[in-house]
């Protein structure tokens, strides 16, 4: 599977960002083992390593690995 090789490739925690009306990549991600983000986490980090408009922060989640701090 891509995303298991993607995770052995690096150490970081992978960071997976999407629209919040995905639910169908939510699930898939979260039966991978990674957990949505708080709300602030989640702008946190959107501001941070994405560069987009504030109507797409709010309308979009974070996820990331259950087992890597942040």
């Amino acid at each position: 599977m891509l995303l298991k090789h993607l995770e052995g490739k690096t150490a970081k925690p992978i960071l997976i960002g999407t629209w919040s009306a995905a639910a169908w990549a939510i699930r898939f991600y979260e039966k991978n083992g990674y957990r949505v983000l708080s709300r602030p986490e989640i702008e946190r980090l959107l501001r941070r390593y994405w560069s987009i408009p504030e109507r797409q922060i709010e309308t979009s989640v974070v996820l990331a690995k259950s087992d890597q701090p942040l």
